[in-house]
């Protein structure tokens, strides 16, 4: 430890070690976050996909039935 951290009083100590952690954390949130948005995107994508196939395939199936 450097001359400051040992005049430093425990208490400060304890402060600086929960704020490196609380940093490790944040940058644990955004890696998370973007995780998040890149699925959602994904999944949203998807989703879409499907539904579009759904009703195109009702609206071929209904004109077929019509004769159109």
């Amino acid at each position: 430890m450097t001359k400051q951290c040992e005049a430093d009083s425990p208490e400060l100590q304890l402060l600086k070690k929960i704020d490196r952690r609380l940093d490790g954390i944040e940058q644990q949130i955004v890696t998370v976050e973007r995780r998040a948005i890149q699925y959602g995107a994904t999944a949203g994508a998807g989703a879409g996909t499907l539904a579009g196939g759904i009703v195109a395939f009702g609206i071929s199936l209904a004109r077929a039935k019509l004769g159109l």
